[in-house]
């Protein structure tokens, strides 16, 4: 019996010793653990973080594509009013001098020429109303989603200054 004793005596210090390193092993492994888990967390925050910046780019980007395209079309519905107003006037010009050519007395010649003017005047009036109707519209359309790219900008910041 007195080998089992010794056995016995000598597994007791050991289970103690064994629990005592397991113990120790976990409290070393759980600061790791900790770490690593909170390196993967500020991991998954950087890769949402760069996420958001790369989503925030590509929508400012589009927004930007949207106002270049609307101004694009209001240069182009600005320039073909301006080539209609000049191809306008050039024809009443060229009937205005026909009439003229004709015109029997120095009276008709003045008031060809006065009604010749009134109908430019009026014409350049209207047409610079179109004219300021089309950049207005096409301002507006470009703006609008620059401006909405602003309003985001200024309400993610309030976020994370929240935060």
């Amino acid at each position: 019996m007195p080998a089992k004793k010794r056995t016995m005596r000598a597994a007791v210090p050991a289970a103690a010793t064994a629990h005592t390193v397991a113990k120790a092993m976990k409290t070393t492994a759980a600061p790791d653990q900790s770490r690593q888990q909170e390196a993967a967390a500020v991991q998954d925050a950087k890769s949402a973080t760069y996420a958001d910046l790369a989503s925030f780019g590509q929508d400012n980007l589009a927004a930007i594509v949207h106002a270049n395209a609307a101004l694009v079309k209001g240069f182009e519905e600005i320039g073909q009013e301006v080539y209609g107003f000049a191809r306008n006037s050039l024809d009443r010009a060229m009937s205005a001098a026909r009439a003229l050519i004709g015109a029997g007395s120095l009276g008709d010649v003045i008031a060809l020429n006065r009604d010749f003017a009134e109908r430019a005047f009026e014409g350049l009036v209207a047409n610079s109303a179109r004219v300021s109707s089309i950049g207005i519209r096409a301002t507006t359309e470009a703006l609008t989603p620059l401006g909405e790219r602003v309003v985001t900008a200024i309400e993610q910041l309030n976020r994370q200054e929240v935060a």
